[in-house]
């Protein structure tokens, strides 16, 4: 497999050199994973798990390389575990979202979002990702109701965490 790498940034350096390295060791080993998940997977198909896996190794690969077959690659794998858990998995269906908004499809994302906010595992998680799309499709008013859910429930931590030290302080 050939990989076109372009750098279009500063000059010679050490520390360019090494992230470019480092970039290629990334993709070789995220190439390596890929093979072995999908190994696992095509002699257990019933591993749903392993899907979710592969999509994340490709959603990376995709990071590094801005090859968009590669998100495309993800968001199929996402689609088809979703399918398997009968979209009962709030963290597949922010996988979803989180593929939908790097390729720009937000309505779709905020689709999926919604069901994972019904699910209400990770709440935070899926509120600030709400906030990010409602923002993008200019829902304001709604984001701004996210962001004041987001705000009282991270108080609400700190509280927990600043009586929790002071428990401890007594002990």
């Amino acid at each position: 497999m050939k990989i076109k790498l372009g750098v279009f940034f500063g000059g010679k350096s050490v520390e360019h050199e090494v992230s470019i390295i480092t970039a290629l060791q990334a993709i070789e080993n995220i190439n390596k994973e890929i093979e072995f998940w999908q190994t696992k997977f095509d002699a257990a198909p019933n591993q749903s798990s392993y899907l979710i896996t592969l999509a994340s190794q490709y959603s990376q690969l995709f990071e590094i390389t801005g090859k968009i077959d590669d998100l495309y690659k993800a968001e199929k794998l996402l689609l088809e575990a979703n399918e398997k858990f009968v979209e009962q998995n709030s963290g597949i269906h922010r996988a979803i979202a989180r593929n939908y908004i790097s390729q720009h499809r937000f309505k779709e994302a905020l689709n999926h979002l919604e069901k994972a906010d019904e699910l209400g595992e990770n709440k935070i998680g899926t509120q600030k990702m709400l906030f990010d799309v409602y923002m993008e499709l200019g829902n304001y008013d709604l984001a701004k109701e996210k962001l004041i859910d987001i705000t009282k429930d991270i108080m609400i931590i700190l509280i927990i965490l600043i009586m929790l030290i002071k428990k401890l302080q007594l002990e």
